[in-house]
């Protein structure tokens, strides 16, 4: 809950330096765990979609972020 009120609100919360899985994680929790695509997801982070999908997409686990299957 803190995390989400206090500090997901900052400017600095998700920045440049952040690696991807770490923003994208973070982008998840300020974003109250909403789903978004690839292309929504670049552009808060401020990371290329391709990006974004290659790591979502892999096999690899990076961090707890993995690959969804339906």
């Amino acid at each position: 809950h803190v995390l989400i009120t206090k500090y997901a609100v900052q400017d600095d919360f998700i920045t440049q330096e952040t690696s991807v899985t770490e923003a994208i994680f973070r982008l998840f929790l300020a974003n109250g765990n909403v789903p978004l695509t690839a292309m929504e997801i670049a552009e808060k982070v401020g990371r290329s979609p391709q990006v974004i999908l290659r790591m979502l997409s892999g096999r690899r686990v990076y961090r707890g972020v993995r690959a969804y299957l339906s």
